[in-house]
């Protein structure tokens, strides 16, 4: 274990640089771990790490995590919101950050709870999209979870993997109303 920093930075701000310190990847992300043996980073005495496919926020709001600080929120849930949860469980899903992932999954069941019982739910207002614009966020977060399922070839979407977003999401879809997963995928056969 060694406790040289470590810069992160991304493609899509390659100018701003995220300061982390190695071992807490090393030990957070088999991932990260592998891919510093590969590139001899242990006799480095600073070491830059490109992350390629991830926003600047998504890849700070993880390491945050990691660091012990919560995960960054959102205030109002909204479509925005459900991206930057989406693209930061790919994130974490990809460099196989758990406890990232494990957040990710209360937060997003927090939301479905709070959207399944608030019948004033608001809604979507996305001008550029006319199908999401009256459709209730719940439905839109349901739905962004499946497409990033479809889309990506995760490596949780094995049912006996505890720590899936898919197979939270349907258990608490199945405790609020039974047959609800199942109605939904049969009208997207349909489709």
């Amino acid at each position: 274990m060694t406790w040289v920093d470590l810069i992160l930075k991304t493609e899509s701000k390659p100018d701003q640089t995220i300061r982390v310190m190695k071992f807490v990847l090393d030990l957070s992300s088999p991932v990260f771990l592998a891919a510093f043996k590969e590139n001899n980073f242990s006799n480095a005495a600073s070491l830059e790490y490109v992350i390629t496919g991830y926003s600047e926020t998504v890849v700070k709001s993880a390491i945050r995590r990691l660091n012990g600080y919560a995960l960054d929120d959102v205030e109002n849930f909204d479509a925005e919101a459900i991206e930057f949860y989406m693209e930061t469980y790919l994130f974490a899903n990809e460099y196989q950050l758990t406890s990232v992932k494990r957040d990710i999954i209360e937060r997003l069941i927090f939301w479905m709870s709070h959207l399944w019982h608030n019948d004033g739910s608001p809604l979507v207002k996305h001008k550029e999209d006319e199908n999401y614009r009256h459709r209730p966020l719940f439905e839109q977060l349901f739905e962004s979870i499946i497409t990033l399922y479809d889309s990506n070839a995760l490596y949780d979407l094995d049912t006996s993997y505890k720590d899936s977003l898919l197979i939270s999401t349907a258990r608490f879809c199945d405790k609020k109303k039974p047959g609800y997963v199942a109605e939904k995928c049969k009208s997207a056969d349909e489709k």
